[in-house]
């Protein structure tokens, strides 16, 4: 009922408009044309809203819930993996930017609510506690889990 009172308010909106354009119109050539494009306005002000209704634009949409309506094991693993390797690639970064050696000894991935996550990430970094302390900063931007790190002396030779 709401949307019938929308499209009559709407309709008689733009004949509101079309008519007080309409006697503000003058004569002659451009008057013709104004009066021709105010006809053009009037009928799409009339059949706009009964096309909208008749028909809907189809819309795209994705959601992880039509892949996984019952745990899929296959694609969960895949997914785990996938973030497995994004922590991966981040803690290369971090190692390059902070210029030290990290190793993960281990990363717990886990799937709950429909959602994978990373839960923990325990490193060893091979550098000072204050580099260590820097490395575990930096993840702790992007890793929501536990960070845990370890550090050993770095190797001079």
């Amino acid at each position: 009922m709401e949307s019938l009172r929308n499209v009559l308010i709407g309709v008689c909106f733009g004949w509101l408009v079309a008519g007080v354009v309409n006697m503000l119109a003058p004569d002659g050539g451009i008057g013709r044309t104004l009066r021709l494009t105010l006809s053009v306005f009037t009928l799409v002000v009339l059949i706009l809203p009964f096309a909208q209704q008749v028909s809907s634009v189809p819309t795209l949409s994705f959601s992880v819930d039509s892949f996984v309506a019952q745990p899929q094991e296959e694609l969960v693993e895949t997914m785990k993996k996938s973030a497995e390797e994004e922590v991966k690639a981040l803690v290369a970064l971090v190692e390059k930017q902070q210029n030290v050696s990290v190793e993960i000894t281990n990363m717990d991935v886990g799937y709950r609510d429909q959602k994978i996550w990373i839960s923990a990430v325990d490193l060893r970094v091979q550098g000072t506690p204050l580099q260590a302390n820097a490395v575990k900063n930096e993840l702790e931007r992007y890793i929501d889990g536990t960070i845990t790190v370890v550090y050993t002396k770095e190797n001079r030779e």
